[in-house]
């Protein structure tokens, strides 16, 4: 489809499963522990977003809807994001020992902060400020799961890993949907456009 973008879909998309890993946390808050209901419920969420996720990634190296450096910076950005999240959620949903994955998302993590300074660095887009606070909170929290669910885990951290989940999901669901909105201004602006023309010439050829 013309004009199609997968980013601003694959930031709606991480923002909301941002917001569930919040939503995950506060569930641990809670109860102090982690559930089998719990663990099975969000895992297969997980794992959805994480497939979501993956085909948007594969189609916006396809598509080439945006320039290379902002594939380089943001698609990276978005796929690390969803490895992760699948990584997670087929984790949480077999039941299986949390410590790999989690340590893959602190790794990720890492990842993810020097992207932040990339784009912090060449100020890429027209504000950079709120992307750079985005892959900010996501990296922190991701360098946080490594002592989120081991036995010594102090709740403060939990407590600090989901208010970073919680912020990310907030800000990259509004830069998103915003995305969205702005590629549909794009669009309907140059449909007006194209119609214009072909009125314009239709009046001058006759």
């Amino acid at each position: 489809m013309a004009g199609y973008n997968p980013l601003a879909f694959g930031l709606t998309l991480i923002g909301i499963f941002g917001l569930l890993a919040a939503a995950y946390g506060y569930l641990l808050l809670k109860k102090g522990k982690r559930t089998p209901e719990d663990d099975g419920a969000f895992g297969a969420a997980f794992c959805i977003g994480g497939v979501l996720g993956l085909i948007a990634y594969i189609q916006e190296y396809f598509l080439q809807t945006s320039p290379p450096q902002y594939i380089e910076v943001y698609g990276a950005g978005y796929g690390i994001f969803t490895i992760a999240m699948f990584a997670a959620g087929i984790t949480l949903l077999k039941g299986w020992e949390g410590t790999p994955s989690r340590y893959l998302a602190g790794i990720l993590g890492i990842v993810l902060l020097w992207l932040g300074y990339m784009v912090f660095k060449h100020q890429m887009g027209k504000n950079p400020l709120p992307t750079v606070i985005m892959y900010a909170m996501a990296s922190l929290g991701a360098l946080l799961l490594p002592f989120v669910g081991a036995p010594t885990t102090r709740k403060w951290v939990v407590l600090a890993a989901t208010l970073l989940f919680l912020g990310f999901g907030a800000l990259a669901l509004y830069t998103g949907l915003k995305a969205t909105d702005g590629h549909i201004v794009s669009a309907l602006a140059a449909a007006a456009k194209a119609a214009a023309e072909k009125a314009a010439a239709a009046a001058a050829s006759t």
